[in-house]
């Protein structure tokens, strides 16, 4: 980790350290829901904040905090996303020891850089409740929960049997995309290939509208088909707040 004397004042995109993780179509409610996000928390502890889970008292009880946001997927254009946020709230473990702590600038709340080639910089800082609302981080989210059943109006998701070999393809050339060298992303590049490969092994799940009413007034796009229906990825998304002794809270960009 390099020292970064005041990554606040540089233009970032902040956020909390966030990861989006397949949940095996479960989700918290699901059967071993709760520790397979726990799974996912200790992973995104070791590979983004490099350092060993014990390092945080992660509060995993079942009434995590959640959100729903649905919007035009910037990652797959053409397709509508619907992602499911849920947040953890964790305290530094003051007594993991110096090598583990240091990792995240304790002690001091230091700021830092960590590098993830061939990505840039990634800029660390701990920053307190006024700093995060000046760096665009909000602190606390209202929950839409009970707007999630009409984000997802009409929507179905596909099963398992349909979202590989022949089936896949079909859904996939039903719905535009039609080339398998062709792009679906660009950040980061996918084909068509590789994104139906994720979709077959769970890494993304899609959902399905048929005769959707809001089909968009222009010629057929990808995510649409000529009989108006519809598909939706379903995302979720796993957020950590983390609070220092101090009260400040970690933020990463």
């Amino acid at each position: 980790n390099q020292q970064d004397e005041n990554p606040m004042e540089t233009p970032r995109e902040w956020q909390f350290p966030t990861v989006s993780r397949p949940l095996g179509g479960q989700g918290v409610g699901g059967s071993g829901g709760m520790d397979e996000l726990r799974q996912a928390i200790d992973a995104m502890i070791a590979e983004q904040l490099r350092t060993k889970p014990d390092a945080l008292h992660v509060f995993d009880s079942a009434a995590v905090e959640t959100t729903y946001e649905r919007m035009e997927s910037q990652e797959f254009p053409g397709l509508l996303e619907l992602q499911h946020r849920h947040f953890f709230d964790a305290l530094v473990n003051e007594d993991a020891g110096r090598s583990k702590l240091s990792q995240i600038g304790i002690p001091g709340d230091r700021p830092f850089l960590t590098s993830t080639l061939p990505a840039d910089d990634i800029g660390w800082c701990w920053a307190d409740e006024s700093d995060c609302e000046r760096l665009g981080v909000k602190v606390q989210m209202e929950s839409d929960k009970l707007d999630h059943d009409k984000m997802l109006a009409n929507f179905h998701p596909i099963p398992a049997k349909n979202l590989r070999g022949k089936p896949l393809d079909d859904i996939l050339k039903k719905y535009g995309f039609l080339r398998s060298n062709a792009a679906v992303s660009q950040k980061p590049l996918r084909t068509v290939a590789r994104f139906a490969g994720e979709v077959a092994r769970g890494q993304l799940r899609i959902w399905e509208r048929r005769s959707a009413s809001e089909r968009r007034p222009s010629e057929l796009s990808p995510g649409y088909s000529e009989d108006g229906g519809e598909l939706l990825l379903l995302e979720e998304i796993l957020t950590l707040r983390v609070r220092s002794a101090k009260g400040n809270f970690f933020v990463c960009a």
